[in-house]
């Protein structure tokens, strides 16, 4: 798991060149500027489209970014013993699978690598001008958008055929050196099914830093898994409970809003007819 560092301020500033220069090719697409050269109008205006896409949405995404960090820095300042407060929005009662956040972003980037190839496409494979070298680089980014698109579709189809799943929080936040009772809603979909596989993992975020950027990997640093087979895996009034003993003294305290983040999830996998279940949480761990 991995995802770059936005510094919001940063992020503004290098975003509006590229809604410029996509406001302007759209333009030229559409024949109200006049440019030379020999592309297609549909080509220059997708192109367009997708330089303003990717800069309005990180000029969205920073001004996001700055809110945040304002409202948990005054959260922080207001109530610093109670970190779960202030660290994640989280909601008491319990959390949703964020898997559709993973699907959403393998169709969104999937969708864009396939806008953004389309003048690359053209010129490798319409134009006449491409040669191998450029035809094998554009085969290349077109596999990389329709894996993507394929793994989003195929995470759409669990989503449609299970729902979104919910986990209910038996106690909030869950501290290190106890036990977290949670409970799988909406389990009834999962009658029938011959196992469930529960992993408790906590990750920990490493920076890599290139020339000119920085992203953080998230690697675990302490995992645990269980298997849950027969009458354990099935659904008792439309619920699963489960339980996991939390280590006082192996992985560390939930730190999403940190530089380097610290993140606890059960990832949950049923084995069942046709597409098998797969969920994943976020959970609130932190110390007394």
């Amino acid at each position: 798991m991995s995802g770059p560092r936005t510094r919001p301020g940063c992020a503004i500033a290098f975003a509006l060149p590229f809604v410029a220069a996509g406001v302007f090719m759209i333009a030229m697409g559409l024949g109200h500027t006049r440019a030379k050269g020999n592309a297609p109008g549909g080509v220059l205006a997708a192109m367009g489209v997708c330089f303003a896409a990717a800069g309005v949405m990180v000029i969205v995404q920073g001004f996001q970014v700055h809110r945040t960090e304002t409202l948990r820095a005054e959260g922080k300042n207001r109530d610093p013993g109670r970190p779960w407060l202030w660290d994640h929005a989280w909601d008491p009662t319990g959390t949703d699978d964020d898997g559709v956040e993973v699907t959403a972003g393998s169709l969104v980037w999937g969708a864009f690598i396939a806008l953004f190839m389309v003048p690359f496409n053209w010129w490798a494979f319409f134009s006449k001008e491409g040669n191998i070298f450029v035809g094998a680089i554009t085969g290349l980014f077109d596999a990389i958008s329709l894996a993507l698109l394929a793994h989003g579709l195929y995470r759409l189809s669990v989503g449609l055929k299970y729902g979104r799943s919910r986990l209910r929080f038996e106690s909030f936040p869950f501290y290190m050196g106890e036990t977290a009772r949670v409970a799988l809603l909406a389990a009834e979909r999962l009658e029938g099914a011959r196992s469930l596989k529960a992993k408790l993992s906590c990750l920990k975020g490493r920076i890599i830093r290139d020339d000119e950027s920085e992203r953080v990997v998230m690697e675990p640093i302490y995992e645990e898994e269980k298997g849950l087979g027969g009458a354990r895996a099935a659904p008792i009034g439309g619920q699963i409970p489960l339980s996991f003993d939390i280590p006082a003294d192996q992985g560390l305290p939930t730190a999403l809003s940190e530089p380097v983040p610290v993140q606890w999830r059960l990832d949950l996998t049923a084995d069942t007819e046709g597409l098998d279940f797969r969920a994943g949480f976020r959970l609130p761990v932190y110390r007394r």
